[in-house]
């Protein structure tokens, strides 16, 4: 599977964050599962956020990154949506980082 990446404006080789995009009313109530686009020393993850709350994914073994995050807090229906485009989320991080696959 090939995603097509935007490039940024300001910097030509560098691509653009990817966003999954989420389901109503979750997409409404302002949850976002993305990739983001500066995070290249990092070990590969998705950040799952909603308004300043934020829970950073291992794309690696599926565990949350920082101390005392879980899925609680995060609804059963956007957990079901990272897990249904895990490989698309794996494919967007290699289209990015791909000195740094998952």
């Amino acid at each position: 599977m090939r995603l097509v990446l935007e490039r940024r404006n300001d910097e030509e080789s560098s691509l653009m964050a990817f966003s999954l995009p989420m389901p109503e009313p979750f997409k409404q109530q302002g949850w976002k599962a993305k990739i983001r686009d500066k995070e290249v020393l990092e070990s590969p993850y998705v950040t799952i956020m909603r308004g300043v709350k934020v829970w950073r994914l291992s794309l690696r073994d599926g565990k949350f990154m920082d101390q005392g995050s879980s899925w609680r807090g995060i609804p059963g229906e956007v957990r079901e949506e990272v897990e249904r485009n895990w490989r698309l989320l794996h494919t967007a991080w290699d289209q990015i980082y791909p000195e740094n696959p998952v």
